[in-house]
């Protein structure tokens, strides 16, 4: 099964918003290769396809979607904390929109404070 440009521009603008909504999340950093940002940015351009949120990438894996989010953690909760509730929310989304499975959720705090 093949998940479209499309879903996959949907659902990292759906994981975005969601990750934002995480008590303790201050921001999202891109995470992929500058590069990767670039030439997206080009493809879009010339093919009039909607440009997916480099702030929460998804790929697809060998045995499924491959999820990644890098965030700022604020407040008085613990980073491993937050971490673990941007986890929580984003499977919670893919196990309520995704038609694969997912392979890996990988939550990086980037930076404290």
């Amino acid at each position: 099964m093949t998940v479209t440009a499309n879903f996959e521009c949907e659902l990292a603008t759906e994981l975005e918003s969601v990750v934002r909504g995480v008590p303790g999340v201050n921001t999202l950093y891109p995470t992929a290769p500058l590069v990767a940002r670039i030439v997206g940015a080009i493809v879009s351009g010339f093919t009039q396809r909607e440009a997916a949120s480099d702030l929460v990438t998804i790929t697809m894996g060998e045995a499924g979607l491959n999820v990644f989010a890098a965030v700022r953690v604020v407040g008085s909760e613990p980073a491993t904390e937050v971490c673990r509730l941007v986890f929580d929310s984003i499977a919670t989304v893919l196990a309520a929109h995704s038609p694969v499975p997912i392979d890996t959720i990988k939550v990086t705090v980037a930076s404290i404070g």
